[in-house]
């Protein structure tokens, strides 16, 4: 699939702002730099130690005393649906079948994975969403 990049990043997933890792650094540092008082900063280590290393060290720099693990925030958050919520859940779930079918119909020999992408793209939009919710992986091959 394709690779969005920080520009792709942007339009494609809708977010405000995209930056590089090599930036958590400076941006997190303007962002805490500009804090009046305590701050709450949730940050959920252990996926990627190395980040994790990086992550703390500029808490430190910052005077960040102490940072609150997201973990179980998160999944109280993630716990309660409104029925907002899982309507909206069942219409994309109801569209991504519809965008699947049409790629198994359309997929035959010598079809390349951009043209399965793209009808899935079309697919989505055609039943009313906005953009696909992530960059489907498409491989080919024998």
């Amino acid at each position: 699939g394709p690779r969005t990049g920080t520009d792709g990043a942007i339009s494609f997933f809708g977010c405000d702002a995209a930056h590089t890792v090599d930036a958590v650094e400076s941006f997190l540092s303007a962002k805490l730099g500009k804090r009046d008082g305590e701050m709450v900063v949730y940050y959920m280590s252990g996926v990627n130690p190395a980040m994790d290393d990086r992550i703390v060290k500029l808490f430190g720099h910052v005077g960040l005393r102490s940072y609150t693990t997201a973990g179980p925030l998160m999944q109280r958050i993630r716990r309660y649906k409104s029925e907002a919520d899982i309507a909206m859940f069942q219409r994309a779930a109801d569209i991504s079948k519809c965008c699947f079918e049409q790629a198994f119909r359309a997929t035959r020999p010598g079809l390349s994975e951009h043209h399965i992408f793209n009808v899935m793209e079309f697919e989505a939009r055609l039943h009313g969403a906005q953009r696909l919710a992530y960059p489907p992986v498409i491989a080919g091959g024998g």
